[in-house]
């Protein structure tokens, strides 16, 4: 989303400056056919009342985010730079993203290796090459979703 231009005082406020700001904060739906009625941009979040879900607009998509708790971690890898992480879901997730905290200096890239209904593990490799990241303590942040 574009940067929303100022309103200089006593302009009117045009509908497109309004429908930015609605885009920008968290909408809350009766249910799931009221939310998908609604098509803002990518990005967009918004919250569904009947089934207690939060839900995130991704490629013209909404998809079902996981629950929050239990999202930061800090586990030892492996030999082979592997960890597993349990999510605490009750299915599959349909992905899972995991980011390395600024306190694991030398992780790069974190690789989702496999899902299940109770776990996920993932690769973790160094920055500095196509190096894994073994037997080391990684800090970090993980989500997963469901649709």
């Amino acid at each position: 989303m574009a940067l929303i231009p100022n309103v200089a005082p006593g302009v009117p406020v045009a509908a497109s400056w309004g429908n930015a700001i609605r885009d920008r904060t968290m909408q809350t739906f009766a249910n799931e056919t009221n939310l998908f009625a609604w098509k803002p941009a990518d990005g967009v979040y918004a919250w569904n009342t009947a089934n207690k879900r939060l839900y995130l607009r991704i490629n013209s998509t909404w998809v079902k985010m996981a629950y929050s708790r239990g999202s930061n971690f800090s586990v030892r890898t492996n030999a082979g730079g592997e960890l597993s992480i349990v999510h605490g879901g009750k299915e599959t997730p349909n992905w899972v993203q995991a980011i390395p905290a600024d306190s694991t200096p030398y992780a790069g890239l974190i690789q989702v290796v496999s899902r299940t209904s109770l776990q996920f593990t993932i690769r973790v490799f160094r920055r500095e090459g196509p190096y894994l990241y073994g037997n080391a303590t990684i800090n970090g942040y993980w989500s997963a979703g469901w649709n």
